[in-house]
């Protein structure tokens, strides 16, 4: 693995919410030029090796680079959560977008941010995992991440399965932390999996990392790489962010992308802890960013996951027949075995 390496000389376009709204048309300016300026790697034909490089860039995203003969082929780009709209349950509804179908094209009537990416995605011949953004569906809302291939087509759709519903109490050391995603969104129901040129992977939506059952799920159905979209806040971010980052890696030997926003200098925002991580299937951290907006290339191959699961075999010494999470309610209190079942309905 080479280390991380700043490249400061890059254009930098503004670390703000991207949102290809009438009243953000200069952001959407800035992306474009971020996309197709920023990147120092050609684009180009050919069948990806399986090392591939991740750039964090601007804001925080990853862009992921396959190595052939010697050329950098710019594979897939990852955005961080809600990256279309204000971090505040006020804003989802009204920044919500109706995507379309698994397999289709947006439009820009019903889904402008959508739009913005696939047509971006199409345009440089990347995947894209575009972070997430507010999805009208019916009277429901969701918090959802979609994946681009390089026609534009939406080829996955993760709804955010665990929201974000915390009440977290100040104390001398930090800050207190309220907030309630499910005043507004409903939650996802489902698993998702991608089948990228290089690997399988795994996404998840920021609270998603904190259930280890999810990403052992994922892993089991073959994911080499989780990936996350995530805005971890001033309070949970210090304590947790590289806690889970590298629990989540070493539960299930998978590399581990958890991408955020760069923080706001505006103290009136949502204060994002930042911190974009990459973390290796030994639960190494390759490279952990500040809460600044840059660019730093790291070269990873998915074919260390499957070194480190030889070498330490866990999957397979599980004992099932011992401990299959929440499955005996047996020696539970009554009304907590009752609340669970209700839970799973």
């Amino acid at each position: 693995l080479k280390h991380a390496t700043p490249r400061s000389s890059f254009p930098r376009p503004t670390p703000r919410c991207l949102c290809p709204r009438p009243c953000h048309r200069k952001r959407r300016q800035a992306l474009r030029f971020w996309a197709a300026a920023v990147s120092p790697f050609r684009r180009g034909s050919g069948r990806p090796c399986s090392r591939v490089d991740f750039e964090v860039v601007e804001g925080g995203s990853w862009r992921i680079c396959s190595a052939d003969d010697g050329k950098r082929l710019l594979q897939c780009q990852v955005q961080g959560e809600m990256m279309s709209c204000p971090y505040a349950t006020k804003f989802f509804r009204e920044y919500g977008e109706r995507l379309p179908k698994q397999g289709e094209l947006p439009s820009e009537a019903d889904a402008p941010t959508a739009k913005l990416l696939s047509d971006l995605a199409k345009e440089h011949n990347v995947w894209i995992v575009g972070g997430s953004v507010p999805e009208l569906d019916g009277d429901k809302v969701y918090n959802t991440c979609c994946v681009f291939d390089t026609k534009g087509q939406i080829v996955a759709r993760h709804r955010k399965v665990h929201l974000f519903d915390i009440d977290v109490a100040a104390t001398d050391k930090r800050p207190a932390m309220k907030f309630k995603e499910s005043d507004v969104l409903s939650a996802g129901e489902s698993l998702t999996l991608v089948d990228f040129p290089w690997c399988r992977a795994g996404i998840g939506i920021c609270y998603d990392v904190r259930f280890p059952e999810m990403a052992l799920a994922l892993r089991k159905r073959g994911a080499k790489f989780l990936i996350y979209p995530g805005a971890f806040n001033m309070t949970t971010g210090p304590a947790h962010w590289q806690v889970l980052s590298r629990g989540r890696a070493n539960d299930t030997q998978c590399y581990v992308a958890m991408v955020s926003p760069s923080r706001s200098t505006d103290p009136k925002d949502y204060q994002a802890w930042g911190h974009t991580t990459l973390v290796n299937p030994w639960a190494e951290v390759v490279v952990e960013a500040e809460h600044e907006a840059g660019v730093w290339v790291v070269e990873v191959d998915p074919s260390e996951a499957d070194r480190i699961r030889e070498q330490v075999p866990t999957s397979y010494q599980k004992k099932e027949d011992l401990y299959v999470p929440y499955a005996d309610d047996a020696d539970e209190d009554a009304a907590v075995g009752e609340r669970r079942k209700r839970a799973r309905m």
